[in-house]
């Protein structure tokens, strides 16, 4: 018996070339093996960036996907659990069914029900091999010792099987199916944005229960104190007017040459979400966008009152705002946003609007930053300015920023910073 492996001979010793053969060939069989398990962790990181998991399971300051983060509710505040891979904090010992069964049917490692904060009535749609592609991957992350802070919800709702009636009320478990006359794009965009994207979270209205309002499908909807426009393909609040190309880019940068910069959370998803997308996946998410239904959250209205001159809107407006965005709200091409026209200015809710103007803009790609105009101004004075700009220039907008509105959003409005 003789053979040369690596350039040695082994013919004086067969156990040992036995052994060396048996090593040989179990190094090419692991070899792919090793492939394939490296490819499923990209793909795993991929859709968790699809998901902006991090962004929901991260404290300021913590570790990523540690857990830690407050999330506000109608009933309280939930803390995210450490979604890293440590046996007792976190989900080192679920099983591939424990993780598809949380994602799809809301349903925990112990067989409690998930709060909907976790947004399992989207997750629900995702196919099986993209959910274990994604754990997968947060297996491969370092684990991190971190213990869920506790859960600051009163009785009853902190009764996990109170949320039985909600589940039977709201909640269906259904994988995605593509309508099969939509293009392939198309059914691509719809599975990111109606799956892992949750992007009715935000951009549907919820009702008491805090459950989507499916009938005002991507029409627009409050969070946090910000207003998470119409996504629909309607002209006027929607992005019927935006392009394919400017709405794939808007995900990429958080900026649009109609209606400036992203704003509160939707600058974070881009952040932490959409910018890591490619170029295909933000053009099929833009393709269906354009695809849904058009509809409005409230009748255009045309209120001539509101822009008379000499209104109290109209001399706050030029006396704050028309150096920069003009007398008739046309702003500097490429430099300074137009109000004219404006699909941010125009949502049903005033919110951002009113936050802009009290907290200002960063610069971003090109665009001049924003001073904090309404800083110094009366809450009156900052809602007259509000509601002449959407109400203006052939603006449709309800003018319906309150005094009020204004005082509520003071102190929870950060000023951008200025460079």
């Amino acid at each position: 018996m003789s053979f040369t492996v690596f350039g040695v001979s082994y013919r004086r010793f067969p156990l040992l070339a036995a052994g060396v053969l048996a090593i040989v060939s179990a190094v090419l069989t692991t070899q792919p093996s090793l492939a394939a398990e490296s490819a499923l962790i990209d793909r795993g990181a991929y859709l968790a960036k699809a998901g902006d998991c991090v962004g929901c399971h991260t404290a300021p300051g913590g570790k990523p996907f540690s857990g830690g983060l407050y999330m506000p509710t109608p009933v309280g505040k939930i803390s995210t659990p450490n979604i890293t891979p440590d046996r007792e904090t976190g989900i080192g010992d679920w099983s591939d069914d424990q993780f598809y069964r949380a994602m799809h049917e809301g349903i925990g490692h112990n067989g409690e029900f998930l709060y909907p904060v976790f947004p399992f009535p989207w997750y629900t749609k995702v196919t099986r091999d993209d959910v274990l592609a994604i754990k997968a991957y947060l297996f491969s992350l370092a684990p991190v010792r971190a213990p869920r802070r506790p859960i600051e919800i009163a009785f009853p709702f902190n009764v996990r099987s109170a949320l039985e009636a909600w589940r039977l009320s709201f909640f269906t478990a259904a994988t995605f199916v593509a309508k099969p006359d939509d293009s392939a794009k198309i059914q691509r965009g719809a599975y990111l944005v109606e799956g892992l994207g949750h992007c009715g979270e935000c951009h549907n209205q919820n009702n008491l229960f805090g459950a989507s309002d499916w009938s005002g499908r991507l029409k627009g909807g409050q969070i946090e104190g910000w207003y998470a426009p119409n996504l629909t393909s309607d002209g006027t609040e929607g992005v019927g007017h935006w392009t394919e190309d400017q709405i794939a880019s808007f995900l990429k940068t958080g900026t649009a040459p109609h209606s400036g910069i992203a704003l509160g959370p939707m600058r974070e998803t881009i952040n932490d979400s959409l910018k890591y997308l490619t170029d295909a996946d933000r053009h099929a998410i833009a393709a269906y966008l354009k695809s849904v239904s058009a509809q409005q959250s409230y009748k255009p209205v045309v209120n001539a009152d509101a822009q008379a001159p000499g209104s109290t809107g109209a001399n706050a407006y030029l006396s704050h705002c028309a150096f920069c965005h003009g007398i008739g709200g046309q702003g500097i091409a490429g430099e300074i946003p137009a109000l004219a026209g404006n699909g941010a200015v125009m949502a049903a809710g005033p919110q951002n609007v009113i936050r802009v103007v009290l907290g200002g803009l960063p610069a971003k790609n090109g665009l001049h930053p924003m001073p904090a105009v309404g800083a110094d101004l009366s809450d009156q004075d900052v809602a007259d300015i509000v509601n002449y700009v959407r109400t203006g220039w052939g603006n449709t907008a309800p003018g319906n920023a309150q005094a009020g509105d204004v005082g509520a959003l003071r102190s929870t409005t950060p000023l951008a910073p200025q460079h």
